[in-house]
């Protein structure tokens, strides 16, 4: 058996050993999805648990870290996601001035603003066309200048590596993954809390 565990960077590796140690060997990495060409920032700290006696990684995680930038696709551009169809008129009006506030402190249209922090106390924002910042389950409104509008679902999706997009989902050999069934606040928790696919694939196609 082998049971792949992530968490946030500061997870203390120690829990794990003294609740499985006795029955499961571990190895453990940190990984950003952007290493591997993922359009938004994702680092965690992924640990691999295999059942002592009966299974064994072929490779040590250490070396993976070492060989990621032979594997490294270039990075997607947010344009590729972006879709450049209309505006979004379903912000409120406080939520319209943060927006206003942003661009009055940062005087840039082509990153990224998360309105749900103030641009004056903890803003968060993406370089010009560089990687989204991490998602929490809490993010609901990625504002872009440029297109005048947040993020959709599917898009914040496609920046963990979820097949929201048809080119992703022809990578991965799948069905695009649709959001519409799904409530804001599940979307919210399913891409805030989820793992990131490029970093979970490529542990387990390392082991």
């Amino acid at each position: 058996m082998l049971v792949i565990v992530e968490n946030v960077p500061r997870f203390p590796i120690t829990l794990l050993k003294t609740v499985f140690g006795y029955v499961y060997d571990m190895q453990w990495i940190i990984l950003d999805a952007v290493r591997f060409g993922a359009p938004g920032r994702r680092r965690r700290l992924y640990v691999v648990l295999t059942l002592r006696g009966r299974l064994q990684l072929n490779k040590d995680l250490v070396e993976l870290g070492r060989t990621i930038d032979d594997l490294f696709v270039e990075r997607r551009c947010w344009d590729t996601l972006l879709c450049m169809d209309g505006s979004d008129d379903g912000l409120s009006s406080a939520v319209k001035k943060r927006a206003r506030d942003y661009l009055k402190v940062f005087k840039d249209h082509e990153s990224i603003y998360d309105l749900d922090q103030l641009p004056r106390g903890r803003p968060r924002r993406t370089r010009a066309n560089g990687p989204l910042f991490c998602l929490t389950a809490n993010t609901k409104h990625c504002w872009s200048p440029r297109f005048d509008r947040c993020l959709r679902r599917r898009e914040l999706g496609a920046s963990l590596g979820l097949p929201t997009d048809s080119s992703l989902a022809y990578m991965y050999g799948m069905q695009p993954l649709s959001f519409e069934h799904l409530s804001r606040g599940a979307s919210g928790r399913l891409i805030g809390n989820g793992m990131s696919i490029p970093c979970v694939g490529a542990i387990m196609f390392w082991c």
